[in-house]
């Protein structure tokens, strides 16, 4: 026995519905108010209009009913439209399929050759052609009477695209086009020894989790993101491409399994090993410029203050000590929550170029700075660095 009941401040009564077997007693305040037989669709009906007229909730009365809300709001409008001997005439349960309209789904299923929505696009030729409207669920149930086998179809043809990922490249328009240019400097950095771990987590999977990370560093690199959000908004549809693929990772996809691959990467050894590659490739980097900047925070957190010298007064922020090379190319930089001074990140600074210099071809480097960070003690460190 299910009870249901809505206390209604209308009335300060109690409305309780009482369902035993097929048949439902409902009663209003102290006193019964229907009895209801599920079995016979004009009383339900009747029911269902009764209890919309006296403002109950069609979200209680599909429970009660086990009808959809949809439905309940369909017949309620229509009675009071066309009164209800119109509504006791609209026959229930799903529109019958005439041969002549199973034909055209099955033709139109093959024709359309599965492709992405197809079932949406038969459905629209339907109501054009014959001026009738079915579920799309109709769709999958007619094909699947026929044994036309959808997953297995959809199957196949995701084993195609995996096996001969450059069916279809000689076709597509790229309007990125330079992107390829970056390929071979990504070579240089050995990524592949660098996310060894991560590689067998995707060993079965359609995107590699190289997919991922060249997907990411090729589109921050040329800015064409600013973060893995950006992706939605890509007007080149065929960047899948530069990773052998038909599509690049979806934002959601990119963001749920780089979070994995960090996890299961040492991301310090990643980090110096970068830096070190470029080292090696840039002879500019005898001499360093480093130098802080304010960035102010206007957010509801509670963080630390720092110095901001623009607007001369302290205010929630971060300061950032950028290293850059003498044409303002960034090399790398340590974010600071203003507890420590600027003297204090060289020290911290002049420890990760002594590690990154391990097995690079630099000998020396001279780090520029402002008088911000200079004391004699400082100096006399930095010469046995």
């Amino acid at each position: 026995m299910d009870i249901i009941q809505q206390y209604l401040l209308r009335t300060d009564d109690f409305f309780v519905a009482e369902r035993v077997n097929n048949i439902i007693t409902i009663f209003f305040g102290a006193q019964v108010m229907l009895v209801t037989d599920l079995n016979d669709l004009t009383e339900v009906k009747r029911a269902i209009v009764q209890l919309k007229k006296i403002k109950i909730s069609t979200h209680t009365i599909s429970r009660i009913f086990s009808i959809c809300r949809e439905t309940i709001d369909k017949w309620f409008e229509t009675y009071q439209k066309y009164g209800f001997k119109t509504l006791e005439k609209i026959k229930h349960g799903p529109k019958k399929v005439t041969d002549e309209i199973e034909a055209y789904i099955i033709f139109k299923a093959k024709e359309l050759n599965f492709c992405s929505a197809y079932r949406k696009k038969i459905l629209e030729g339907i109501k054009n052609h014959f001026n009738v409207k079915f579920h799309v669920n109709t769709i999958s149930d007619i094909l699947r009477k026929n044994k036309i086998d959808i997953s297995i179809k959809k199957f196949n043809k995701k084993l195609e695209e995996k096996e001969n990922p450059n069916n279809k490249i000689d076709s597509l328009k790229l309007e990125n086009l330079g992107l390829l240019l970056i390929f071979p400097f990504l070579k240089k950095f050995e990524l592949e020894k660098l996310f060894f771990n991560a590689q067998s987590i995707f060993k079965n999977k359609y995107y590699s989790a190289l997919d991922y990370i060249y997907t990411l560093i090729i589109l921050l690199s040329v800015n064409l993101i600013q973060v893995e959000e950006n992706i939605k908004n890509l007007k080149d549809k065929n960047l899948g491409v530069l990773i052998g693929k038909n599509n690049i990772p979806c934002a959601k996809t990119l963001r749920k399994n780089i979070n994995t691959i960090i996890s299961n990467t040492d991301m310090r050894k990643f980090q110096i090993s970068l830096c070190r590659n470029y080292f090696n490739e840039n002879s500019n980097l005898n001499e360093l410029y480093i130098d802080g900047h304010f960035f102010p925070y206007f957010g509801s957190s509670n963080i630390f203050k720092g110095y901001n010298s623009t607007r001369r007064l302290a205010m929630k922020g971060r300061t950032g000590y950028f290293i850059n090379n003498i044409e303002g190319r960034p090399f790398f930089y340590i974010l600071s929550d203003e507890y420590k001074g600027f003297r204090e990140f060289l020290y911290e600074i002049a420890e990760n170029l002594r590690q990154i210099r391990t097995g690079a071809t630099v000998d020396k480097l001279i780090m520029v700075f402002d008088r911000g960070g200079y004391g004699e003690e400082l100096c006399n460190d930095m010469k046995h660095a």
